[in-house]
Parts: structure tokens; sequence; C-alpha cells
């Protein structure tokens, strides 16, 4: 059985088991203050904790469907034609302001369609 921590974080949180859910998070502080330093990088202002839910949930879900399903996400070439589409994106990004508000957004579309576009064409 593997093991996907979406279900397994909300299955815990349904059952209030407290201690299962702070050693979750005590184990894991890297990831949320860096989830929540992407919060703030987004967007300094009001939305910070709603960024570090949404990226939170996107980043597992991502791994959890990708694990489901049996598709690559850490193979050096997909990480090649991630980064270079990153560069491309922000740079696009930049150059207009309604496009910088909805950096988030368009990042985390980018993202999913390197991943398919990676796993259908290039494997």
């Amino acid at each position: 059985m593997a093991y996907y921590i979406t279900t397994q974080f909300f299955a815990q949180l349904l059952s209030l088991n407290l201690q299962w859910i702070f050693d979750f998070l005590l184990n894991n502080v890297l990831w949320i203050f860096g989830f929540l330093l992407l919060g703030y990088y987004f967007y300094p202002d009001k939305k910070m904790l709603y960024t570090f839910l949404f990226i939170t949930f996107a980043f597992w879900t991502t791994f959890d469907f990708v694990k489901a399903i049996g598709w690559v996400l850490l193979d050096p070439k997909y990480l090649f034609i991630n980064n270079i589409a990153v560069i491309a994106v922000f740079v696009f990004c930049e150059a207009d302001e309604n496009l910088r508000k909805n950096s988030l957004f368009i990042n985390t579309m980018r993202f999913f369609v390197v991943i398919v576009f990676f796993n259908l064409f290039m494997r």
C-alpha cells in the first residue's frame, strides 16, 4: 500500500489525532517555513496564509497524483525542462502587471503542463 500524504493528513485531521498532527508539523518545520516564505514572496500583504495553504495542497496532491499513476517527477531531463520553463514563464510574467499579480496561478499551471508534456511525450 502506497503512502499518500494528502489522504493521510486529512484522515488524521478528521479523527482529531493531535499527537500525529503535532509530530508531523514538528518533523516538517523546514517545509512549513519554506512554503510560508513562498507565500510571502508571491503575496507579501494579506494573502500569505491562503498562498501557503494553496502551495502545500498543490505540492501534496501533485506528488500523490504522480505516485498513483506511475509518472516520473524527479528525472534529470524533467528537472532540466522544468527549470527552462520556470525561467521563461517568470521572464514573461515580469513584463506585465496583470500577469505579475497572477504569477502563482500561472506558475502552478506551468508546472502541471510540464509534468503532463514530459510524461506523455518525452519519456
